[in-house]
């Protein structure tokens, strides 16, 4: 990566100007590789954008075990690379000595290089803790899975699998994905938490049929990860697949649950069309999907076609289509939904419906926040760079949609976008929103398109957003 080792990550220098814009500090921790055999060594990497924060910091790195909670420090700036059981801070200080400093900028160093540890689920740790207490103020992550099992060929490319029988993932070994894995009905495809799916290029994914069956059994510190084989910082939009859900509509029906998942870099066109990192076909009422997120997808984010299921606390970031969308009248719902638009992404949120399909009220979203491209009113944000050209809510033909409590910012065409017809006929409604300028360095313009404003109950103003990515 054509990085080197970090000798200092922290400054006394008072070297930061007035003109620099201020926000939160972002601290981003990843390793060279998200899983390891025994004997492997590690490579640590770091970035710190302060973003203009004066604020004093005591900085600590520490290594630990996600299924004991052992922990073990590192001294990256005392030169020291063994890990340490005693709470030290970055340069090696006991408590009594630990050192408080302003943030320096720190851009892809490698700050630590070490054999990984015992097998089993690991994540490195980043805090920032107010000077002179243990109150940690902000946290980064680094996971990774050190297996001593063999990884296992899931299917071969240009061979694809119809599971006709269970299968259970686990987490003490890599499953790689060579094409097309189709769950059968009457099948089960169980994963358990931590585990890790590597897939082989766009014709690989994974279709659960009617009346087969997924478990995704993630867990906030052990998500489920689903992910291209290349190397991490060449994987790129596209380069396998993704999921698909396929269920009967039924109210009350299940085709399993998808809980705290990750399904990143897919949508590269095998799994459906048009593709999409994730989609959830026909999927009844009974199917959980809760903490999903789907991340750079070359398609859609999250797509629902047709059926009733609901989406808790599910995050689309960086797709390069519409981050979410529906289509074929789901009547489903999603709650604590957060999209971050890609630079050249197309709606934050797009409903389609045939003009010869049945007017409906459509699915029903609460306590949504979309962020555009244009980052407009988000402390810690870049305005004016990795500009979006997407609108924010956009219904095409006879598509519908409830919304409440809806924050849309920073967008480069209308936070709303559609027909005045379903707002008049009550098939759409949404209320309770804020909406932010769009079109970072135009002339402010109506947020809602042609005859919406009588009929999109919002309130215009900055949110003075934090940006969470950070």
């Amino acid at each position: 990566m054509g990085v080197r080792p970090a000798t200092l990550l922290l400054t006394d220098n008072d070297n930061s100007s007035g003109e620099l814009e201020r926000g939160p500090p972002q601290l981003t921790l990843w390793t060279d590789r998200p899983d390891y055999g025994t004997g492997d060594q590690v490579r640590l990497y770091l970035d710190i954008d302060p973003h203009g924060d004066e604020r004093q910091y005591t900085v600590f790195f520490c290594l630990d075990s996600i299924e004991t909670g052992e922990r073990k420090y590192l001294a990256l700036w005392g030169g020291s690379r063994r890990l340490r059981q005693e709470a030290v801070d970055q340069s090696g200080q006991l408590r009594s000595n630990w050192r408080a400093a302003r943030l320096e900028r720190v851009e892809e160093r490698l700050v630590w290089t070490g054999q990984v540890p015992r097998p089993g689920l690991w994540h490195f740790v980043a805090e920032l803790r107010s000077p002179g207490t243990t109150q940690v103020l902000k946290r980064a992550y680094a996971k990774f899975v050190v297996t001593e099992k063999k990884s296992m060929l899931l299917n071969r490319v240009g061979a694809e699998r119809t599971l006709t029988t269970d299968l259970r993932l686990t987490k003490d070994r890599v499953y790689y994905l060579g094409d097309r894995l189709q769950v059968a009905r009457g099948a089960t495809l169980s994963i358990e938490a931590g585990t890790l799916i590597k897939a082989f290029g766009p014709a690989a994914a994974i279709v659960v049929e009617p009346g087969g069956r997924i478990e995704v059994r993630g867990r906030r510190e052990a998500p489920v990860v689903m992910t291209c084989s290349a190397p991490v910082g060449e994987r790129f939009p596209g380069c396998w697949g993704g999921l698909v859900v396929r269920g009967r509509a039924g109210p009350g029906e299940s085709s399993g649950e998808l809980r705290y998942l990750r399904v990143e870099f897919a949508g590269g066109g095998a799994s459906a069309a048009p593709p999409a990192a994730l989609v959830l076909d026909g999927a009844g009422s009974g199917t959980v999907i809760d903490h999903v997120q789907a991340h750079a997808s070359l398609g859609d984010g999250l797509a629902f076609r047709g059926g009733t299921a609901h989406c808790s606390h599910c995050v689309s970031s960086d797709a390069l289509g519409d981050s979410v969308a529906w289509s074929h009248g789901w009547q489903g719902s999603a709650q604590y939904l957060y999209v971050q638009q890609g630079a050249q992404a197309a709606a934050a949120l797009r409903g389609s419906g045939g003009y010869r399909e049945m007017p409906s009220t459509g699915p029903e979203f609460r306590n949504v926040t979309l962020v555009g491209g244009y980052n407009v009113g988000v402390r810690g944000g870049a305005p004016g760079t990795n500009r979006s050209i997407g609108p924010g809510i956009v219904l095409d033909g006879q598509a519908a949609v409830t919304a409440w409590n809806v924050l849309a910012s920073g967008f480069g065409g209308f936070a709303v976008d559609a027909p005045a017809t379903s707002f008049a006929a009550g098939h759409s409604r949404i209320a309770g929103a804020v909406l932010n300028a769009s079109g970072y360095d135009r002339t402010p313009f109506s947020l809602v398109s042609g005859e919406l404003e009588p009929w999109v109950k919002y309130t215009r103003g900055d949110p003075d957003l934090i940006d969470v990515r950070h």
